[in-house]
């Protein structure tokens, strides 16, 4: 039997005793600031919010992402009391300060014009409006003008957009099994041209060159696709070649694949006017699996991601054909150069999702050993660090699977960013950003209802969706939840309307009128669990098991709440979970956790102080 919550009928939820929490110990940093926000946010009490704000600041040992958060509050505290001097130092310091932290620092920025200030230097991440959801890009040009880019929308063509004002057109329209896009499509230095690379069903078709809104298209070459194989790398920096990796390789039974397999190649040029092929570079050898190839901006080195295992980085000397490993194991793919050609940045699998790294070199050596310059990417899609020394990425637009969004964070290389914790512009979500709060630290904050959490150290949230029946959702992700399989998420609704016909989760009414003194609300939690225990023992959850005597009344954060445990079975292996109810007049909440057997109890700890943070209006 497969059930991932007990709550799944009526959203109907079941929990275990949690076990008690010491209060001896000083509260952290993030509590703090969490207490920070509920006093500011939804108690409007702007002096305790201040002297808790004040209290993290000076906390030397705390995270410096919850310090930045802290400070932005700070000053936003200062401004609500009318002192704006004092609130636009705090924020200009900030931007100075806190480049690693691009949400603070992006909203210390804001609230400085909204102010009439001039923000100082530092990040800022924007999204890029575009008639077609971005599912790929091509490439960006080198003054961070134009995109050329691919959608599923419009599957089989290149679009062009232009990133300041959001139009965009197409410059190839392919067909399926006729010629359609296949590795690469660039923008020259100019602007003015754009050259891809197609495909047919025969394989490598050749290299296309047109004027960047499509028009004047000529093929500069053409392929035998049983003799040759052709991709394009990169346009030369004068605009006049473009450059190839060439093969002349076919296997006997003319896999399309084969040029692409055979370690016969070289990198050549071709002459956008004439079409004339030459030779421009033959590395040592060939890898059989092509990933990431990206071109330096001065055309003199080109870094390739080699291998599955050990997953190697290689820069190769274009003039003096000599190859170097930068990265000797574990590389994801080659995010960019940037604008200096100095520095190469690469992703890895860090131990909350993707890290940005970055290696100094020296005429394609490595001059030290690498370093990490961004840690959890989170939603953040195929990141790519471009000429202009921007990072772009897409993210998935409320969670719809064929719907990405393009952000630019600009001044990146400038910033020199250093390693940051997850961050809000990542998460899959579809409340605005003056909703709902996530801080540096992963706190979540509900200013619409008023609801509040602290995550254990190592969680994110990894999603926050609305529901169509006035609920909420907020998932939760860690390695440990990863790794197991396992997961964890906290539902609320309002109550408000108490009986809602039309929705039947939201329907309290069901458990009983709406409780009014302790004992009815301990009493309406315990009719609401029953309902539940009732419903899988009756219904298809037959093999749901929860025991009566698991259930426990608490306070939470001087709300009542019930706590029981409960057994399933999923793929045929024994798994555990725990539910927390907590009431209030204006919000119900639920905290769940689901794990395999074996791995319950060592994830259970975490969830518990996740449980016990719940603070509701």
């Amino acid at each position: 039997m497969k059930t991932p919550f007990l709550s799944l009928a009526l959203a109907l939820l079941v929990s275990a005793a949690l076990p008690p929490v010491g209060s001896a110990a000083a509260e952290s940093p993030s509590s703090l600031l969490q207490k920070g926000i509920y006093a500011e946010e939804i108690e409007q009490n702007l002096d305790s919010a201040i002297k808790i704000y004040e209290q993290i600041a000076a906390e030397a040992a705390a995270n410096r992402g919850i310090v930045a958060q802290a400070q932005y509050r700070l000053a936003m505290c200062y401004q609500k009391q009318g002192n704006k001097e004092q609130a636009i130092k705090m924020l200009n310091d900030l931007v100075q300060q806190s480049p690693a932290n691009a949400v603070v620092s992006k909203q210390a920025r804001d609230a400085l014009v909204a102010l009439g200030e001039t923000p100082a230097t530092g990040l800022s991440i924007r999204r890029v409006a575009l008639p077609f959801s971005v599912d790929w890009t091509w490439d960006f040009s080198a003054d961070g003008r134009y995109v050329a880019y691919g959608s599923r929308l419009r599957n089989e063509d290149i679009l062009v957009g232009e990133l300041a004002t959001g139009k965009s057109w197409m410059a190839f329209h392919g067909v399926k099994d006729k010629e359609y896009p296949s590795t690469n499509a660039l923008i020259s230095p100019d602007n003015r041209s754009i050259a891809f690379d197609v495909d047919n069903k025969d394989g490598g078709a050749g290299i296309y060159v047109a004027n960047l809104d499509g028009s004047e298209r000529r093929k500069i070459y053409a392929c035998d696709p049983k003799a040759e194989w052709i991709f394009l790398l990169a346009w030369s920096p004068e605009g006049n070649r473009v450059l190839a990796g060439y093969s002349t390789a076919a296997s006997a039974n003319g896999d399309e694949r084969a040029g692409r397999m055979n370690s016969n190649w070289s990198v050549v040029s071709i002459d956008v006017r004439t079409g004339v092929k030459s030779e421009f570079a033959r590395p040592a050898n060939r890898d059989r699996n092509r990933d990431t190839w990206v071109l330096s901006p001065d055309a003199r080195l080109l870094a390739r991601r080699k291998g599955d295992y050990p997953r190697t980085i290689t820069v190769l000397n274009l003039a003096s054909g000599r190859e170097e490993v930068v990265v000797d194991r574990d590389a994801n793919r080659v995010v960019g150069w940037l604008p200096n050609s100095k520095r190469l940045v690469f992703s890895k699998d860090g131990t909350d999702g993707v890290d940005l790294w970055a290696v100094n070199l020296e005429d394609g050596k490595p001059t030290a050993p690498s370093e990490k310059i961004w840690s959890n990417l989170g939603a953040g899609r195929q990141p790519s660090v471009e000429r202009d020394g921007n990072l772009y990425y897409h993210t998935r637009q409320n969670n719809k699977p064929d719907s990405y969004e393009l952000w630019v964070m600009e001044g990146f290389h400038a910033a020199k960013p250093a390693a940051t914790k997850t961050e809000s512009w990542r998460i899959q979500t579809d409340i605005p950003a003056d909703e709902m709060i996530i801080g540096a630290d992963n706190s979540v904050l509900d200013r619409k209802f008023g609801f509040g959490a602290t995550l254990p150290s190592g969680w994110s949230v990894s999603s926050a969706v609305r529901q169509g029946n006035g609920g909420t959702v907020v998932q939760f992700q860690s390695t440990a939840i990863r790794e197991a399989r396992a997961r964890s998420r906290i539902i609320y609704w309002p109550t408000t309307p108490w009986a809602n016909p039309g929705s039947p989760a939201n329907d309290f009414a069901a458990s009983g009128a709406k409780p009014t003194t302790p004992e009815e609300i301990d009493a309406w939690l315990r009719n609401r669990l029953q309902m539940a225990l009732e419903v899988y023992s009756k219904g298809t959850l037959r093999d749901h098991m929860t025991t009566h005597d698991s259930y426990t009344s608490r306070v939470i954060n001087e709300h009542h709440a019930a706590i029981v445990t409960g057994r399933f079975t999923q793929n045929g292996k024994p798994w555990r979970e725990v539910n927390t109810l907590v009431y209030s007049d204006k919000l119900i909440a639920t905290c769940q956790f689901s794990a395999p057997e074996e791995k319950f109890d060592q994830i259970r700890p975490s969830y518990d102080r996740l449980a016990e943070s719940i603070r509701l209006p």
